[in-house]
């Protein structure tokens, strides 16, 4: 069964970031690195890398939504079957233009599969321009297997005096706030786990533009 070890979180501005681990991390554990970047135009993560390498992240997102030219672009990148002992997260961005933020959160998961190619159950996107308060994302397809792992990241652009606050759904989800940063980005993640088989997930409202992203667990 699937379960998150622990998380860290950091914001800024620029074309990178690194997020740091409060443990090393243990050897066949999952990390999810989940990314927005919001500028006036904005970039796209061309790289992560675990501890100065690239373990085992692949070259592409597992997950994404938006473009250079949206509210904000969110991403979810994987490493399965993580190298032990390692704390450091580093993330690069590429395309953008202007002051770009950028926010990331990393959750390491236990009882994951150990390639890429069977981590992604169901995803599901939305994305709206304009001033919008709230909308919801979902349902995708029943997902496939009775524990699973759904992880989410909302955000886009604030571009005001004071950052727009993010809420995301309560019952089932464990809502995980990341800084506004620089009048521009603000962003929040979620993590939350179905119960029983041939479930669907529950409607999310939220504020800004996100990106759901289900990895499966092992069977």
């Amino acid at each position: 069964m699937p379960a998150v070890v622990q998380s860290a979180k950091n914001a800024g501005t620029g074309t990178s970031l690194t997020v740091t681990l409060a443990s090393p991390t243990t050897a066949g554990n999952c990390l999810f690195v989940l990314v927005l970047t919001s500028g006036p135009v904005n970039g796209t993560v061309n790289s992560v890398k675990l501890g100065g390498v690239a373990d085992n992240f692949s070259t592409s997102a597992l997950a994404s939504e938006g473009n250079s030219g949206d509210h904000a672009v969110v991403t979810c990148w994987a490493d399965p079957d993580c190298a032990a002992g390692q704390t450091s997260i580093a993330i690069t961005t590429t395309g953008s233009s202007g002051v770009q933020a950028i926010s990331a959160i990393v959750y390491e998961a236990s009882g994951m599969p150990t390639t890429r190619a069977a981590l992604l159950d169901k995803t599901a996107v939305f994305s709206s321009s304009g001033f919008v308060s709230s909308w919801t994302l979902g349902p995708t397809a029943t997902t496939t297997h009775a524990s699973e792992l759904w992880l989410a990241i909302v955000g886009g652009n604030a571009n005001q005096a004071t950052a727009a606050t993010l809420t995301g759904p309560a019952s089932g989800w464990t809502n995980t706030g990341l800084t506004g940063v620089n009048n521009y980005a603000n962003s929040v993640s979620l993590t939350g786990s179905p119960a029983t088989r041939s479930c669907r997930p529950p409607a999310r409202p939220v504020t800004t533009e996100p990106s759901a992203i289900r990895p499966r667990s092992t069977a």
